[in-house]
């Protein structure tokens, strides 16, 4: 009894991964045969899954990238040789064999990206930094005064304000631009302005620890006193600056905003890299 039990498990366990059916890859029609024998002995619902890790097992055959399951090593030569003899459970292997490499793989490049973008990262973290630090110390200083210059033609009034630049960061700048708030006054539609804000260039670069006088237009207009309001601040938004290194580069400092947008956007990279990497790990672990 206990013999026929075991013999009857046994034919089983044979039935159901195709033990007793063998590739024959003596020639292509033996190939072709066994095969078809193979898929004939497995359950129809295994049938499918044995059809596609044999075309991914034959086609790394092909491209000479077989990896023995038992060793992890790859099969460089013969792959027809290797595969002579190879059950429907050994080309499961196989193929459990071939995608665990490619997880791998795939994990290493991915790996190498997350370490290029969290260098990127680093970067404009420091950036972000010194922006902050570098606009920190150039200031706008009161009073702050709208000049009016008649143009030469007198058929227009433009406006300017009139400011004092401190700068006392480490680098000298040449220009930048300047927010503005103003405070009461209609802006009619007779004032062609955008009054916001304004750019200004110096042609003399403001060296640290210098103060100049800069004007900035805000706008003009065909009256002669448009109500325009108070200038009641000036804010540096930006400023384009000398660095001291040998190649004397000019690099822009921010306050808009986009450096720090810059910096949240490029952890969002980083962060999306880093779960796609968990998720491969989590695939290659889930593989026995």
């Amino acid at each position: 009894m206990k013999h026929w039990l075991v013999a009857t498990v046994t034919a089983t366990a044979l039935v159901i991964s195709g033990c007793g059916a063998k590739l024959d890859t003596s020639s292509a029609e033996a190939y072709a045969a066994s095969v078809k024998k193979i898929s004939e002995s497995l359950p129809s619902e295994k049938r499918q899954q044995f059809a596609e890790e044999f075309r991914a097992v034959s086609l790394a055959s092909l491209q000479r990238r077989l990896v023995d399951p038992v060793t992890g090593a790859r099969i460089d030569g013969n792959g027809d040789a290797f595969l002579n003899g190879k059950t429907a459970d050994d080309i499961h292997k196989i193929a459990n064999a071939l995608q665990k490499e490619k997880l791998k793989s795939d994990i290493a490049l991915l790996e190498g990206n997350l370490a290029a973008e969290e260098r990127v990262l680093a970067d404009r973290e420091a950036f972000a930094a010194e922006s902050s630090s570098v606009l920190s110390k150039i200031t706008i200083d009161p009073p702050y005064k709208i000049a009016i210059r008649e143009t030469a033609s007198g058929n227009s009034t433009r406006y300017f304000a009139d400011l004092s630049v401190t700068n006392s960061s480490p680098y000298p700048i040449r220009s930048g631009v300047i927010a503005f708030k103003f405070d009461g006054g209609k802006y009619t539609h007779d004032l062609r302005s955008n009054i916001d804000r304004g750019f200004f260039y110096v042609d003399k670069q403001i060296d640290n620890g210098e103060s100049r006088m800069i004007s900035i237009e805000v706008g003009y207009s065909e009256y002669r006193e448009p109500d325009i309001g108070k200038l009641i601040s000036a804010e540096l938004r930006s400023v384009e600056a000398v660095t001291t290194d040998v190649n004397n580069r000019i690099r822009e400092f921010r306050g808009d905003g986009s450096s720090e947008k810059s910096v949240t956007s490029q952890k969002e990279r980083t962060a999306y890299l880093k779960n796609e990497i968990q998720k491969l790990r989590d695939q290659l672990a889930a593989y026995k």
